[in-house]
């Protein structure tokens, strides 16, 4: 008798299918190599031959050529280089969109700062690197003192210092030294090495952060003037050396002035605001599906960062138009079949340009099933030791789509990485299954599949007023992003042919789904959440044992409230397999009982945690009882305002401590049917079982707080 035919006789019959999924997760994986559902051998060779990091890296190159802030003279030719690509790609229906904007262009033709005296050498000039003039600085010709403030950011760096009319030296923060010295003490302008106000770390000490200043002066302030110059470590250390009298740069010219004299700077910017031009572009285009009838994918990079950002984000953008490219010439050559739904790539500013145009078209939330987003996808993973991030959509979002890609990334991970196992079944290559790009490093893979976190452009269709499931890739930790190193020396073609074979394979396999996809989908997704339901479990049982005895009732419930969200999690994702079901009434009852099976689950996990409880304690599992807050927010059932633009707009912050992504989580779960304590329950799970490390601890007046603001801010009604 087979292990199968066992199950099928000692469990119950809502319990067999998870049983079969289990074990199918457990049968050997063919000899050959690492292999995923969503992707046949035949397709893997196509989409290996064909989708080129060597093309990609290319267009990054195109790319570090521009200045690229938002609204920006280089955003424009970005912008411009992106759809002449698509054209060139033989895309359909190519769009330049005109996203308006509530601030005028800025751009700079000239800015230089020299030392005059006591030697003669240049600090800084955007003709070398543009990053040395923060973005917003504005026009001045002048000579004058300069004087070393220290940090710059409080008053007290100023006690006994006349500064009005010159420039200081400082290491703060750009934005807050010139608000302490320009608008509150009267100077014109900052040189900065501004250490303490980014993440570079001291190891590059010729890195030059980008950074910007304020676009207008407070209230009561009359100057027009103000500046930053940014300098790199090892030049601010030679500059703060001087302003101390200790020693002078090497390969100076002297002027004869006194050596111990002040240190005079001549400055020279010319910078101006078009207040005429206060739009921005957003490119759009599409692989037309042959049933326009279905919701479609969306592709997502975004344009602008500065002056070279060859990571962040041209590679994304230079990704996206690569799988673009790409899938338009395998059609095109009847490599494979057009896909059945519609692709559509989206180039824009971040996180604004697909905000913006749901704003505008708040019916397209129905044009997707799906957004892949791609942020910082080409880093050579050898310098700064950085891993591809792959995230998946948060708890209030769950899908599919997270373990569709994750199949696939570990398919390129396990493919990708050395195994000494996998030599000695009699392998010849030190990879599995490589993907390799003919000029990238043949370094592997390394890779890994984490929580929802934000800061992209895939916060925008996680967000519960869009509500289209989102993955990003996103590289992390990045020593050089935003910053003068983040150029193409730290660019893998190989690892840009990596990310972009994921995308692809997903939005393939999703793009062609139907009906008889449904029970793959359903395998993946039930067989994956049985493995975050044992993690979910594991988080429960580790808080009760690790509670005081008298708080251990309290830990129990709280472990409750983890399988309770775990529960809804799954069968959530479960759900929007519905996507591919159509009016296929099987298809239907296979999801249904999926998510039936979900709910045996829970109480097997119920009883392993009560059991586990006993066995702690040598008590039987106490009776859960809501407090008198609790049950005052069981009372409370809000729902959202369905006004994309005034949601957005009229938003309020969150409560205080709450940590950004759990509010974000809180909004998330807003559905009109769920009540402020089970939206606390969710939200409080996710935290917990990710960590307090990651998402912080959440207390249920945080979640209330953040609920009660948005109905008093009118974005949230109470039913």
């Amino acid at each position: 008798m087979s292990l199968a035919e066992i199950c099928c006789r000692t469990l119950r019959p809502a319990q067999v299918g998870l049983a079969l999924v289990t074990l199918s997760l457990q049968v050997p994986p063919p000899a050959t190599a690492q292999s995923s559902p969503f992707l046949s051998d035949r397709l893997f060779q196509i989409l290996n031959g064909e989708i080129s990091g060597d093309a990609a890296f290319e267009t990054i190159r195109a790319f570090t050529q521009y200045h690229r802030p938002t609204n920006s003279p280089g955003f424009t030719a970005a912008a411009e280089f992106v759809y002449e690509k698509a054209l060139e790609f033989g895309l359909e229906d190519v769009l330049k969109l005109k996203q308006p904007l509530d601030y005028a262009a800025w751009n700079a033709t000239e800015g230089e700062i020299w030392i005059t005296s006591p030697v003669l050498m240049k600090l800084a000039d955007l003709t070398d690197v543009q990053v040395m003039l923060a973005d917003n600085s504005r026009s001045v010709d002048v000579e004058t003192e300069l004087i070393d403030v220290g940090d710059g950011t409080s008053a007290s760096d100023y006690a006994g210092k006349d500064v009005r009319g010159k420039v200081v030296f400082a290491a703060g923060n750009p934005a807050a030294v010139i608000e302490q010295a320009v608008f509150n003490h009267g100077a014109l302008g900052i040189v900065t090495t501004a250490l303490r106000s980014t993440s570079q770390p001291l190891d590059h000490p010729d890195q030059i952060p980008w950074q910007r200043v304020q676009t207008a002066a407070p209230p009561g302030v009359a100057t027009q003037t103000w500046f930053a110059f940014v300098l790199s470590a090892r030049r601010g250390g030679e500059l703060q050396a001087l302003l101390a009298g200790r020693s002078l740069p090497q390969e100076v010219a002297f002027t004869g002035a006194d050596p111990a004299g002040p240190v005079r700077v001549k400055v020279l910017i010319e910078s101006a605001f078009d207040a005429s031009d206060m739009e921005t572009e957003f490119i759009e285009a599409r692989i037309n599906g042959t049933d326009p009838s279905l919701p479609g994918l969306v592709f997502t990079g975004h344009i602008q960062e500065e002056k070279f950002s060859a990571n962040d984000d041209a590679s994304g953008c230079a990704s996206v138009l690569e799988i673009a490219r790409a899938v338009k010439h395998l059609i095109a050559t009847g490599m494979i079949e057009r896909p059945k739904r519609t692709l559509r790539f989206w180039l824009s500013t971040e996180i604004r340009g697909p905000y913006w145009y749901f704003q505008t078209h708040p019916e397209a939330r129905q044009d997707f099933i799906v957004n892949l987003h791609q942020d910082m996808v080409g880093a050579k993973q050898t310098e700064g030791s950085r891993v591809q991030h792959i995230i998946r959509s948060p708890h209030h979002n769950a899908s599919y789509l997270p373990d569709v890609v994750q199949s696939l990334a570990e398919l390129v991970i396990h493919g990708n990485s050395g195994y000494l196992a996998a030599l000695q079944v009699g392998s010849p290559y030190p990879f599995p299954k490589p993907i390799f790009s003919h000029l990238g490093t043949r370094d592997g893979y390394r890779a890994e599949i984490v929580p929802n976190f934000n800061n992209s452009d895939h916060m925008v269709f996680n967000d519960a007023i869009i509500g289209i499931p989102s993955v990003g890739f996103i590289n992390w930790p990045d020593d050089y992003i935003h910053s003068s190193l983040d150029d193409l020396w730290q660019v893998d073609p190989t690892q840009l042919k990596r990310n972009a074979f994921i995308i692809a394979a997903a939005a393939l396999y999703l793009a062609n789904a139907g009906t008889a996809e449904v029970p793959t989908l359903i395998a993946e997704v039930e067989g994956r959440g049985a493995e975050r339901f044992g993690k979910d479990l594991r988080v429960a049982m580790a808080r009760l044992a690790s509670s005081v005895p008298e708080q251990r009732e309290e830990a129990y419930k709280a472990g409750t409230y983890i399988i309770e969200a775990a529960a809804l999690r799954e069968q959530r994702a479960l759900g929007t397999i519905r996507d591919f079901s159509g009016t296929d009434r099987q298809a239907d009852q296979a999801i249904a009982d999926a998510v039936g099976r979900v709910t045996d689950l829970a109480g097997a996990q119920r009883a392993a945690l009560d059991g586990y409880y006993r066995s702690l304690t040598g008590r039987s599992a106490p009776r859960v009882t809501l407090s008198a807050a609790e049950r005052a927010a069981s009372s409370k059932v809000p729902a959202s305002i369905d006004d994309v633009e005034r949601y957005l707009n009229d938003r309020p912050r969150p409560a205080t401590g709450l940590h950004g992504l759990m509010a974000f989580a809180v909004w998330g779960h807003v559905d009109g049917q769920t009540s402020y304590l089970d939206i606390y329950k969710q939200v409080m799970a996710e935290a917990m079982v990710h960590g307090d490390w990651y998402y912080g601890t959440v207390t249920l007046e945080q979640v209330a707080q953040t609920l009660d603001a948005g109905v008093q801010a009118g974005v949230l009604e109470l039913r």
